[in-house]
């Protein structure tokens, strides 16, 4: 178990540079990282999703989480009482919104996905929470049959605020 860990610590590490993303790609690290958000060590979990989340800011390999299982096993992740282990989940999450990755599961992350988490992410002091809920609730909202219940989680409050707000860092 530690040499694991240490491994995928290891390939978390490469993955945050966008630099190693190709190379990575080529020995197929994903499916066996998509396994480990499985395991039962919070250690092996954290690390797989922090690998996922690096490697989930390549438009190439948004797909490509998805495509060997990867949304599941995160979408079980995101009520989990670690709040760490959350945050990874939920901004790798986030990651794979940006391309349109989940675009037919968007009923699943809602209905997966706890919105008060969510919206309570767009009132962080945290303009990196204020993004991943802004974000991840945009591309759950731009499916038209989702926006009621996006409207009844209160959301449209924060996201109003979040959006006149005079930090520059939020209205990047």
């Amino acid at each position: 178990l530690d040499i694991r860990s240490s491994a995928i610590l290891c390939t978390s590490n490469l993955a945050s540079n966008c630099l190693n993303h190709t190379a990575l790609s080529t020995v197929n690290c994903i499916k066996p990282l998509v396994r480990s958000v499985s395991e039962q060590s919070r250690q092996m979990k954290l690390r797989a999703v922090s690998a996922l989340r690096g490697l989930s800011t390549s438009n190439d390999l948004r797909l490509r989480i998805i495509e060997q299982g990867g949304l599941t096993p995160l979408l079980e992740l995101t009520n989990t009482d670690d709040v760490e282990l959350q945050m990874e989940v939920l901004a790798t999450l986030c990651n794979l919104s940006l391309g349109g990755c989940i675009g037919e599961n968007r009923k699943e992350v809602l209905e997966k996905v706890n919105m008060s988490n969510l919206v309570s992410f767009l009132c962080s002091a945290d303009s990196t929470y204020r993004l991943f809920g802004a974000v991840t609730i945009g591309n759950i909202a731009s499916d038209l049959g989702l926006q009621p219940p996006v409207v009844k989680s209160g959301a449209l409050t924060p996201l109003i605020t979040t959006a006149n707000s005079a930090d520059l860092e939020t209205q990047r």
